[in-house]
This record gives structure tokens, sequence and C-alpha cells, in this order.
């Protein structure tokens, strides 16, 4: 993706331990309603469906429903 990821300095999680967004689902409530609040949430995840990063939170997305919107096609 040749976007700028300015938009990373901005989000909740700069702020936050990273090691919560890459943790099991025991965090992922949690973790969502950071995301959810996030300024750049959008844009993050725009990147975690279009990067395919295979581990993590994006945009308060999991990578099984990354992929999902990936095959529906509907990124």
């Amino acid at each position: 993706m040749t976007d700028s990821l300015d938009w990373r300095a901005d989000a909740n999680c700069a702020t936050t331990d990273p090691d919560q967004f890459f943790a099991g689902s025991e965090t992922t409530i949690r973790t969502r309603m950071i995301c959810h609040t996030c300024p750049v949430m959008e844009q993050c995840r725009t990147y975690g469906i279009a990067n395919e990063p295979e581990w993590g939170l994006y945009g308060g997305l999991t990578p099984k429903e990354r992929r999902r919107i990936r095959k529906d096609g509907a990124a």
C-alpha cells in the first residue's frame, strides 16, 4: 500500500500497550472498545483489510473478520 501511514500517530493504540492488540480473544472485547472510539479507526481498518496482516486487531477487526471481508469483496 502506498498511502501514508501518518494517521497511526493519531490512533488510540499509539498511547496504549500494543501487546493487547495482538493477544488472544480474552482481550478482544476490551481492545475493540479502544478501536471503536479511535479517531482513525476507518483508516486502520482499511489498512488491515488491504495489507492482510496475519495477526492483531486493525480497525477493530480480527484477522478472521478481515479475511471474510476480503473474500466477500466488501472492503
